[in-house]
């Protein structure tokens, strides 16, 4: 795992490689500690065969102070770097995916403090769905808004489906106040504030050819689709795109474009 600090110049405070008995752990994201230091969630496949979700605590200087395992299972990870916020109580919430096979793995919530002590964990499950690579946002009464994608099994074939656009809007302790399955067959990788209400999702979507484009929704406050749009080149993949909000209620995406006639 890499964690690393740098300045508005571009200066940097410090570079840290984080090793463990272990292969594959992730530093995926990260935000600060009430002592001028960090706290930094992520992954790792621990001795046992396990997997894990894990919180460490670091000084301004990137040395570890504390680690914590938050969550062990056969399964787990945690990809994006809106997957952790800090709350205005001290405390910060973390969304993963949790199971022990494909049928139970689901997207999880959980409230820790600095010292990883758990306050409250909330998972969401759907019949025969798989759900994952969930982030978050705060929302304007104190909840929250995950993003990811949902993909459902077919019993009788034992086959997955594509993924979709996936939404889940909970209140302030991860109670769950309703859910959306969107049309888009994809998933998205960035989630934004609207700038007159609700949110932007983005992302990529599969389209006729098997080829993917850029993709964007905006959902009102309980998920409605107000409008979406596509951004595609032809014969090439448009990869899922970010989002950034700008001025005069304007908004830049960032994506790549894959030349699949090229390799390229």
């Amino acid at each position: 795992a890499l964690g690393g600090c740098y300045t508005g110049t571009a200066q940097t405070l410090f570079n840290k490689i984080f090793q463990a008995d272990t292969m594959s752990m992730l530093s995926m994201a990260i935000e600060p500690a009430s002592d001028s230091g960090y706290i930094v969630v992520g992954s790792y496949n621990g001795i046992s065969g396990n997997s894990n979700i894990y919180a460490r605590k670091v000084d301004k200087y990137g040395n570890t102070i504390a680690f914590y395992n938050l969550a062990t299972a056969a399964y787990t990870s945690l990809i994006w770097g809106k997957s952790l916020k800090k709350i205005s109580d001290g405390s910060y919430t973390l969304i993963g995916t949790v199971g022990q096979t494909d049928l139970t793995r689901n997207s999880t919530l959980m409230n820790f403090n600095e010292d990883g002590q758990i306050n409250w964990q909330q998972t969401y499950q759907m019949p025969d769905t798989l759900t994952g690579n969930m982030q978050l946002i705060l929302t304007p009464d104190n909840g929250y808004l995950l993003v990811g994608f949902a993909t459902a099994h077919n019993i009788v074939t034992d086959e997955w489906g594509y993924a979709k656009f996936y939404a889940v809007k909970t209140d302030s302790i991860g109670n769950k106040q309703w859910t959306r399955t969107y049309t888009y067959t994809g998933q998205p990788i960035d989630v934004c504030y609207a700038h007159d209400g609700g949110y932007i999702l983005s992302g990529g979507s599969r389209i006729a050819g098997g080829n993917y484009d850029m993709t964007i929704i905006k959902i009102d406050s309980i998920g409605g689709v107000v409008w979406q749009k596509t951004f595609g080149t032809d014969n090439k993949d448009d990869g899922g795109c970010k989002i950034v909000p700008l001025a005069k209620k304007k908004y830049l995406l960032m994506g790549s474009i894959a030349d699949t006639e090229q390799g390229n």
